[in-house]
């Protein structure tokens, strides 16, 4: 794993959000873009990265994989309706286990990109946007209202759980905390104070390098996410990236080319983007995506993100 903070002190990074549509664009099936097949999935990374030439390699598929580990789903419930826990369910029986469901295969494709000297950023639920999964976001939104004590207590143990996958991640890889649900596109500030914030401060705390991604509106919560321990805050098109390096200037900036625009746009758009971004640049870079490309990205618009990325990094 290359030292993520002496590195990005010498030039911009670069890592896209790809997931499930680079390892779709190689070699990857249905049946195996989600991580059902860890050495076929880490095979698959590999080569966008070295087709594309960019620097890490951001391994994640679904939202499930923690959920499937704690024997609650199956992978197939990625086309299901998805929240299991109801107010009767003994909160405290949650347990994760490190051997189920996908985190295995997880584990192989992590093996195998770091066997060819890769440095690979690792997708983790937060505790709050966990919390979210296992009820169904719905009924947890709902909750946070009507059913206070019992959406504490499940943010409690959904605490305990991402600090285990963490723990167990840090080693082999950079855990990237995902707590998407907690953003201000969904829940007011004070909510998040109320509810996110000290969960996801403990859950970066047990990370060795704390990486913290949001999607969504975080305008109104950024003081609060620059307090939440992470030394990289990667975040959505909806912030302007000139108003995240002053507010961010400490930490490492990650972001925020719009994936829907590398979908719909071309080559000469992706362009103006990535420029827009490297002449914001005022600090700390890694250039990616604000969240993960859609599967039917064209490919010649990840290449014109690269590639403009270390023309325009000066």
């Amino acid at each position: 794993m290359i030292d993520i903070e002496e590195e990005v002190k010498k030039r911009t990074l670069i890592a896209p959000m790809g997931g499930c549509y680079i390892a779709k664009l190689y070699g990857c099936g249905k049946k195996h873009y989600f991580c059902r097949n860890g050495e076929i999935f880490g095979k698959a990374l590999c080569k966008a990265k070295e087709h594309f030439g960019y620097d890490i390699i951001h391994l994640s598929s679904d939202i499930y994989v923690e959920v499937e580990a704690m024997g609650l789903y199956d992978w197939s419930c990625i086309y299901e309706r998805y929240g299991k826990v109801n107010e009767n369910f003994d909160v405290d029986s949650l347990t994760i286990n490190l051997d189920g469901g996908r985190i295995p295969e997880y584990k192989k494709a992590i093996e195998y990109c770091n066997s060819k000297n890769n440095t690979v950023f690792v997708s983790v639920s937060g505790p709050f946007t966990l919390a979210a999964i296992l009820r169904g976001i719905d009924r947890f939104m709902i909750d946070l209202i009507k059913n206070e004590k019992f959406a504490k207590d499940l943010i409690k143990k959904t605490t305990e759980i991402s600090k285990i996958v963490i723990e167990d991640i840090n080693e082999i890889a950079y855990p990237f905390v995902v707590d998407a649900v907690a953003s201000s596109s969904l829940i007011s500030p004070e909510f998040y104070r109320k509810f996110a914030f000290k969960p996801i401060k403990k859950v970066l705390k047990v990370c060795d390098f704390p990486i913290l991604h949001m999607c969504g509106d975080i305008n109104p919560i950024l003081d609060d996410i620059k307090k939440t321990g992470a030394k990289v805050i990667s975040f959505d098109n909806n912030l302007d990236i000139s108003k995240a390096f002053e507010v961010f200037k400490d930490l490492i900036v990650f972001g925020n080319i719009d994936p829907s625009m590398m979908y719909y746009s071309k080559v000469d758009r992706v362009r103006m983007e990535v420029k827009k971004c490297m002449e914001a640049k005022n600090g700390d870079y890694i250039l990616s995506t604000g969240c993960s490309l859609p599967v039917g990205t064209p490919k010649e618009n990840l290449e014109a993100l690269v590639y403009y990325g270390r023309c325009y990094d000066v």
